[in-house]
């Protein structure tokens, strides 16, 4: 948001008016040692250090020759030359115009540096626990800005060393984990060595020896066009301000002019840095000569220069290098070991450094369509028989044809993670390293259909620093077209799967596979071509040939250790049961029963998401290491097992601590499947609260629990309704009416049950049917509309469409679970039957109320058990007020009256009842407007016949009608007649409305347009406009002829949007015509709210506001 300005106020920053070389061109290479100066060793080009400004709305004046110097400080230590960088000091390198440099060809930075031990500067944000350091990069420190970012981020002592990837254009870009356990006072080495350019453009990245790959490949995270021609002199966006804006790129040391965070952190050292083109081609000789070495020692130099030198020119280097890793093989078998160690690759000999990446860059680079025939001499990899697992030698070897349904289509009423393609099983493995042949005997071309060998194909390093298996294990090939055959191989071998695009419709083919050894499967009744013998599948099991099993249903397909695989004595039961759980989800969501397709479990030695159980991806898989496949486990405890769920009596086993501990962990499983189904989402991080409703349906309709004993185990919390019910009165901002998100302590409802509890009150009282009307309103709109409604569903849209859904008036039940409805929503749906089957849980509820300080300590003890957030109880159990207990009654008392009691006529008969509630004569059944009685029909302004309520344009004027933005108030409390309208749109399509807010991909070009119908006494008169936004729960305002600035919220700084204007009885005002907001600087998909006020000369100190603000929904492009 700080970096997007008004077209009719932007003026561009002035940047490079201090030039620092007067040169057209560097030299090939570039290289400052820090010797005392800021020159590089051939003194054709300086260094300038500056001191990064706190305010990024006011860069030092706003162009770059006024930000201010700093000295630099040199020193030496144990014969090194090093540059200190205060926490606030960066360096400014010459712009890539300047060096010449040509992002096609391949070009290497070098870098040494330090982080050092000393008191850490604190950011701003005294909220923040993380100490953050800009290392090296050409922006601020955002994952989706242009070029990149390599920083340090310290958090609860523990540091890790990452990298961000973006083109600034809204796409999400790459975030990339370098290392884990960065040291302080420790010097490191960093060489990033930049492809750019062809069809597999990377980054090759070697940390103190260590080599990895980030590959670019991705189109929705990064337009690699763009990205080259930055790099090949390009220039800063227009939009960049701090001075920066259209300037020429290039790299920064240990920070940025501006940024969020502004170079937080410690103090950094630097040793070296170097630039340099890498000259095409590579010197065979030298790299042969490292690898006949390495066979008997090598160095980590040696290492590094290999890494430098091999430019993936495979052939002159083939012989040494197969001779290399045969030998390696020998010596040292495989390099992850059987067990759950993660072992960090900057830890390995030098020798294993070589092994570990020849290996990667072989799967990487051979097995490809392209490569494969130079595959035929390689040595089968040690590392195979230990992860994904061994193959039987004595496994047949067979040829087979297998028939593939072909047909997939999404549905456009809801999405599901992943939902691009689909695998279709096949029933076969391929063995590790031998080439596979498939033949496509029919007349189709099966276009972009693939064959995937390996269940876990998403890459590690993404988000790793440590393994305990090779990072890519799974590859794919596009299948020929009719007659033609497809060669497939892997060096680690893995299940066979046929990957197909979203709009197939071929339905069945057939494929002949020769080569592959079949896997133990079990498929439901109409998998036609898979096995669906149990005894079949049960002898399979036994023989032990491959390392899996699978169960394929309708709903739920399984990939699983086949040492488990003779407990599925009985796997229809299982399958039919998955099914039975999926239904009851589809049920709950709205959404037709047959799934576009079955969800996927496979387990992973190392599952794709860092820092959590599982990850919401298709397929998802479990924690759970292969092992041997001849073992026989005695039992399968592990908490994703589908097993568990065809057990008898579900929740009545108290004695057995696996069932117990595996039922307790059941939940997070469905929280991730949960995320997979984005279902329609409220905001305040809402997304962390609905995905528990998968696990609460299913345990209360097919696994025998009562709803309050679903609930409990559903989430972390162990609380029923009631425990909930309590939890959420005792929030201060429910007993001040206002919505749970926030308070001093934590979010308010992210994984906490009273965020879902909502929801299943209604499901309580109604059945789980309701809920699922809810839902099915959303899912209809969003098929009518062509896209899924997800994330960013306001209240008021919640509460209008579930009352509406259900023909009952909600809003007290929303009330009191801590989502108030706005003035306007609840007169609109005071017309609506009332809910009065929930009077009654709201006497339980008030009943619950502590009536003394003991009663009140012991709740608070009980309840912050298992809380998660014990900051708040603490606080409560620490102030005990009982006038606090008769808020929380009072409340109650006056959301029961609410139920039932609306009489907008006043003539005695509630509007749930009475048939004409504004008493105007007309029946509400044929009353546009039956709670104004001033209004029976519609009224058409125009006269061209169309009703002012579905005429766009009311009077005609060519003009777009806005929409209002209900609830006017003024600073005072006065009453006002002021009124505000206002919308948000994209290619000229309708404003979107406060309930019913559009949503934007950040590339869309959006209007922003609002007015101001000031107070009849107020036309005429001279005052200011304002404008407010929200974004990421920060504001911010708009300043005229500056754009955009942050605001502390304080109305002494709020400045004017629109300084000294004479007010007409309309103000119309546009904030945004045609502004893509991705490329604008907003980086992050968010919910975005726009306030509107006004004031008058005449009156200092009184603010006319909309109270209502103009809403949107930023959404990745993708």
């Amino acid at each position: 948001m700080r970096n997007i300005v008004v077209n009719a106020v932007f003026k561009p920053l002035i940047f490079w008016a201090l030039a620092v070389l007067s040169v057209e061109s560097l030299a090939a290479e570039i290289k400052y040692e820090f010797s005392g100066n800021l020159s590089d060793s051939s003194l054709q080009s300086t260094i300038t250090s500056y001191i990064a400004v706190m305010d990024p709305e006011d860069p030092g004046g706003g162009s770059y020759e006024n930000m201010t110097t700093a000295s630099p400080q040199f020193a030496s230590e144990d014969g090194v030359d090093f540059v200190n960088l205060a926490w606030d000091h960066y360096l400014r390198l010459p712009t890539f115009a300047e060096q010449g440099l040509n992002a096609s060809n391949t070009f290497q930075v070098d870098v040494r540096f330090r982080i050092n031990e000393d008191n850490p500067h604190k950011y701003i944000d005294s909220n923040n626990p993380d100490v953050w350091r800009n290392i090296l990069g050409t922006n601020e420190g955002q994952r989706n800005a242009m070029g990149f970012t390599i920083y340090s981020e310290k958090n609860d002592g523990e540091s890790r060393l990452s990298m961000f990837v973006g083109d600034g254009s809204g796409r999400e870009g790459y975030m990339y984990a370098i290392a884990d356990s960065i040291q302080e006072n420790y010097w490191y080495d960093l060489t990033l060595i930049f492809k750019l350019y062809g069809d597999n453009p990377s980054i090759d990245i070697v940390f103190n020896g260590a080599p990895s790959r980030l590959t670019l490949t991705e189109s929705d995270r990064v337009d690699n066009e763009k990205l080259n021609a930055f790099f090949s002199g390009g220039k800063y966006s227009e939009h960049h301000s701090s001075g920066l804006s259209d300037s020429p790129a290039g790299l920064f040391i240990g920070g940025f002019p501006y940024g969020d965070p502004i170079n937080q952190g410690m103090s950094l050292s630097i040793d070296k840095f170097e630039i340099q083109t890498v000259k095409a081609g590579q010197d065979s000789a030298k790299l042969n000569q490292i690898l006949e070495s390495a066979t008997n020692d090598v160095s980590t130099t040696l290492i590094q220069e290999f890494f430098q030198t091999f430019s993936d020119d495979w052939g002159p280097i083939e012989v040494n290098a197969k001779n290399y890793l045969i030998q390696y093989f020998e010596n040292k078998g495989a390099i992850f070991p059987a067990g759950e160690l993660k072992l960090s690759v900057a830890d390995f000999s030098p020798a294993t450094v070589l092994a570990y990446y020849l290996q990667q860059w072989i799967f990487d680079n051979l097995y490809t369509a392209a490569n494969l025939s130079k595959t035929a001499d390689l040595p089968i990899f040690p590392d195979a028989a230990v992860y994904p697992g061994p193959v039987s030698e004595n496994a047949p070897r067979i040829t087979k044809g297998i028939i593939i349904n072909g047909n997939y289509q999404t549905d456009p009423g809801y999405m599901l993670n992943g939902q691009e393609t689909v695998l279709r099983p096949t029933g076969l493995y391929v063995p590790a390293g031998e080439i596979i042949t498939i033949s496509n005997p029919g007349n189709l071309s099966l276009k972009d259909w693939k064959v995937r060998i390996g269940i876990s194909f998403f890459d590690l390093e993404g988000g790793y620093a440590v393994y305990n298996r090779f990072p890519r294990i799974g590859n794919s090939f596009v299948i020929q077209g009719q007659g033609q055959e497809t060669q497939i191989a892997n060096p680690f071998g893995g299940g066979l799967y046929i990957e197909i695009p979203d709009g197939s419709s071929v339905g069945e083919v057939t494929l002949n596979v020769q080569g592959a050894v079949e896997m133990p499967t079990y498929a439901l009744a109409g998998h036609t071509g898979l096995n669906q013998s149990v005894s079949k599948f049960l002898a399979d099991v036994d023989k032990a040939d491959v390392p899996y099993f699978e169960l394929i249903g309708n709903s739920f397909n399984l990939t699983w250790p086949n040492r488990f695989g003779h407990l599925y004595q009985d796997p229809q039961a299982v399958l039919e049961r998955m099914d039975e759980l999926f239904a009851a989800v589809s049920q709950m969501a709205g959404r037709p029963t047959e799934r576009i397709r079955p969800e996927w479990l496979a387990t992973d030695r190392m599952i794709p998401c860092p820092s959590t159980v599982y990850c919401a991806s298709y397929p998802l898989h479990a924690d759970l290491d292969v092992g041997d496949p001849t073992l026989r486990e005695e039992n399968d405890y592990n908490s994703a097992s589908p097993l568990q769920y065809i057990r008898n009596d579900y929740f009545g086993e108290t004695a057995n601590t696996d069932i117990i501990s595996q039922r307790n962990g059941a939940e997070i499983l469905w929280h991730e499947w949960g995320h997979l189904h984005n279902l329609p989402t409220l905001i305040c991080q809402e997304q962390e609260t609905n995905v528990h409703l998968p696990f609460t349906v299913l345990a209360d309709q097919v696994l025998g629990a009562d709803i309050d004993t679903a609930l409990r185990y559903s989430g972390f919390q162990d609380y029923d309704r009631n425990d909930a019910a309590l939890d959420t009165m005792f929030s201060p901002n429910w007993q001040v009416d206002k919505r749970l998100c926030l308070d001093a302590w934590d979010n308010e409802v992210r994984y906490q049950t009273r965020g879902w509890a909502r929801l299943v009150e209604i499901a309580g009282l109604y059945g789980w049917e309701a809920v699922g009307k809810i839902h099915e309103a959303f899912y209809k709109r969003g098929v009518a509309f062509g896209a899924p409604i997800n994330y960013g569903v306001t209240d008021d849209d919640f509460i209008k469409t579930a009352s509406e859904a259900l023909n009952l008036n909600l809003v007290p039940v929303f009330d009191f679970w801590g989502v108030p409805a706005s003035s306007m929503m609840r007169n609109n749906l005071s017309g609506l039957p009332s809910a009065t089957e929930f009077k009654e849980r709201l006497t339980t509820y008030r009943n619950l109320i502590p009536n003394n300080q003991e009663e009140y300590e012991a709740i608070i003890n009980r309840l912050i058990a298992t809380t998660g957030s014990r900051g708040r109880w603490e606080n409560y159990l620490a102030n005990y007020d009982p006038s606090v207990m008769q808020v929380m009654r009072d409340k109650i008392d006056r959301i029961q009256l609410l139920i039932g009691s609306t009489d907008t006529d006043g003539d005695g008969i509630t509007n749930g009842t009475d048939t004409d509630d504004d008493n105007d004569g007309v029946l509400d059944s044929n009353d546009a407007f039956p709670l104004d009685a001033t209004q029976s029909v519609g009224v058409d302004t125009d006269g061209d016949g169309l009703f002012d309520s579905e005429d766009s344009d009311d009077d005609n004027d060519g003009v777009p009608d806005l929409p209002v933005l209900p609830d006017a108030a003024t600073l005072t409390g006065a009453s006002t007649s002021a009124q505000f309208f206002g919308g948000a749109r994209a290619y000229d399509k309708p404003f979107g409305t406060w309930y019913s807010p559009p949503s934007f991909k950040k590339a869309d070009p959006v209007d922003i347009i609002a007015e101001v119908k000031v107070e009849p006494g107020h036309v005429n008169t001279a005052g200011n406009l304002y404008i407010v936004a929200v974004y990421y729960e920060e504001f911010y305002q708009l300043v005229e002829n500056q754009g955009f600035q942050i605001w502390d919220g304080t109305l002494s700084t709020l400045k004017p949007a629109v300084n000294g204007k004479t007010f007409s009885a309309v103000n119309r005002i546009t904030v945004f015509e045609d502004v893509a907001l991705g490329p604008a600087g907003m980086a992050m998909a968010a919910f975005l709210y726009f306030y509107f006020a006004y004031d008058t000369l005449a009156n200092v100190g009184e603010l006319y506001y909309s109270n209502t603000p103009v809403s949107f929904d930023l959404i990745p492009d993708f």
